[in-house]
């Protein structure tokens, strides 16, 4: 398991003059409005990992702890050191999603809200944002390259548990092994850990076979990529460059009838 308050490894600081709509940065604007992409060409490059991950203080230490566990699993599906968690980050409860990328374009969040946050209303549980900008070094292969992600849980309208046997509320390692996916570029499918609603009955607590073959179709062709991550030199955007997508988890109806299914780690 990926412990917090650890440095792992030595990392790239990739820095971005990036701005919004009611930002500048260098004296330039551009529009941050959320747009709709295919998430199956997005995703990050080899040189960006592993990435910096800081987590909300008013997340206990159990559930730090279950979110250490939600790296894991996606890091031991592709054998690839996605992330490097460093520490938690103060309480931000911020009232725009924007906000939490304006606060420190370098560090991807998981935050818990416990204010009204405008874009995150009910049925949503949580959204993943992803800055990103189109990669056309590659003719042959341009992708949505992502350069920052925020996951913001909607604690203001529901509870989390990190008890899987709580029908009362929602179980947050399932939850954030979601949102972890869509960091990862993943959309939602009909099937496994990306589906597109969660009830207080979902319990998945690790990877399935379609979920591990998802992440791997995205990173197993560009693994070579690894060894020479060190050396590439990072594409600097352009502020008009970056766009924004959000990704919400909508609450789904609890179920009178359906059995409790806690799916357990296997390895």
């Amino acid at each position: 398991m990926i412990p917090l308050l650890r440095r792992k490894g030595i990392f790239v600081l990739i820095y971005f003059l990036f701005v919004s709509c009611g930002k500048v940065i260098n004296d330039v604007e551009t529009n941050f409005s959320p747009v709709t992409v295919d998430m199956e060409s997005m995703r990050w490059g080899m040189e960006d990992f592993p990435l910096n991950i800081k987590v909300s203080e008013n997340l206990n230490a159990r559930s730090q702890a279950l979110i250490g566990s939600s790296l894991d699993e996606w890091e031991s599906a592709v054998n690839i050191d996605f992330f490097q968690v460093l520490e938690t980050t103060p309480v931000l409860n911020f009232s725009k999603l924007s906000d939490y990328y304006y606060k420190d374009r370098l560090v991807h969040g998981i935050y818990l809200a416990d204010n009204k946050v405008d874009e995150l209303s009910t049925p949503t549980l949580a959204v993943t944002q992803i800055i990103f900008y189109t990669n056309r070094e590659s003719a042959d292969n341009p992708y949505y390259h992502i350069v920052h992600t925020d996951i913001v849980i909607n604690g203001y309208d529901y509870s989390f548990s990190t008890n899987p046997f709580d029908n009362s509320s929602y179980y947050l390692l399932t939850l954030v092994l979601h949102e972890v996916g869509h960091v990862l570029g993943l959309g939602h499918q009909n099937q496994g850990i990306m589906y597109p609603s969660m009830s207080t009955q979902d319990k998945q607590e690790s990877l399935n076979p379609f979920d591990i073959n998802l992440i791997s179709e995205k990173y197993d062709s560009i693994k070579p990529a690894l060894k020479s991550a060190e050396t590439i030199k990072s594409y600097v955007p352009a502020p008009g460059e970056l766009k924004r997508v959000l990704l919400f988890l909508p609450a789904a109806p609890f179920l009178a009838n359906k059995r409790l299914n806690i799916q357990r780690r296997v390895h």
